[in-house]
């Protein structure tokens, strides 16, 4: 109901921690909203690294809590990592580890020359991310505040730190 924007946050939030948060054992999780009490879900979700990497956990094993409950459908996580068809690199607010074509070294938000094309990632702003390898076996998290010009740099460290993890 558009007159009561505090009741569907607090419902929207109430729900998150229920269902996703608690049984992930995520405690730091906080979702914003807008004034009429819409969670605004492509960006201004706060948590701490650690949370971020229970996160990458939980779409990198599908789904499933460390629980091994499922606690979204698989196939929406892999509907998630499936390119789009007007932007391969892209899914369901996941970028992928896929070339881009046409793009300059350095425009691509990930490094499709030194990952699995299965690794995606959610990228933040100002350079946070959570980047997730299946075939690794490994989530990384990133926060922090790097400009635009800082960002390959950081990419290629972080590429380095993926490439201490064989491909299995």
């Amino acid at each position: 109901d558009s007159d009561a924007p505090d009741a569907r946050r607090q419902a929207v939030a109430d729900y998150l921690q229920v269902r996703l948060f608690g049984p992930l054992g995520m405690t730091s999780m906080v979702p914003e909203f807008d004034a009429s009490g819409t969670m605004i879900g492509g960006s201004l979700m706060h948590a701490s690294a650690r949370d971020w990497a229970k996160f990458g956990e939980f779409l990198r094993l599908k789904g499933r809590a460390p629980s091994g409950e499922q606690l979204v459908p698989q196939r929406w996580v892999e509907a998630m990592v499936t390119p789009s068809p007007a932007s391969p690199h892209y899914g369901f607010q996941t970028w992928l580890n896929r070339p881009i074509p046409g793009a300059e070294p350095g425009q691509h938000p990930l490094f499709p020359t030194r990952a699995p094309t299965s690794l995606f990632s959610l990228i933040g702003h100002m350079g946070q991310y959570v980047l997730v390898s299946p075939e690794q076996r490994v989530t990384l998290v990133r926060l922090g505040h790097s400009d635009s010009a800082q960002r390959p740099p950081m990419l290629q460290q972080a590429a380095d730190v993926l490439d201490l993890y064989p491909v299995r």
